[in-house]
């Protein structure tokens, strides 16, 4: 655990590139991602939420030898206090920075994923979601059945 504690956390920092962004659009509108070189495999992260539960499993452990410790009854681990503690608290900063880790290789995964589709560009009909000169025959022909 000490192994994969000094040497895991933050793969997705390093090994998760998101996608590049552009200036504008070719309308101009607004900024586009470039989902061009960047990183869709969802490995480093996988591996930073394994890493983040097994050092929250840790720190929980960490806690419950530290309150052992305090309390004086050594019936699951009898360690020092500093020691209980020491090792609560590191773990639980490694939690810190493996969770971290995997969310933003997450996040950067969608984006690139979602900067590879296809954009969907809005195109002009002759047609209307309601067809205006209908309705307005309909109110007409109502009109005059009233009549």
């Amino acid at each position: 655990m000490l192994v994969m504690g000094v040497s895991g956390p933050g793969c997705s920092y390093a090994m998760v590139q998101g996608p590049s962004r552009i200036r504008a659009s070719e309308d101009g509108a607004e900024p586009v991602m470039s989902g061009l070189g960047c990183t869709t495999d969802s490995a480093a992260p996988t591996l930073d939420t394994i890493g983040g539960v097994s050092m929250i499993l840790a720190t929980v452990l960490g806690a419950a030898a530290t309150v052992s410790s305090v309390s004086g009854d050594c019936k699951m681990v009898c360690v020092n206090t500093a020691t209980a503690v020491g090792f609560t608290v590191g773990a639980a900063a490694l939690a810190t920075l493996f969770v971290a880790s995997a969310s933003t290789g997450n996040d950067r995964i969608a984006d690139c994923r979602r900067a590879q589709e296809p954009v969907r560009r809005p195109h002009r009909t002759g047609r209307y979601v309601l067809d205006v000169n209908a309705i307005a025959q309909a109110r007409a022909r109502e009109a005059a059945e009233r009549r």
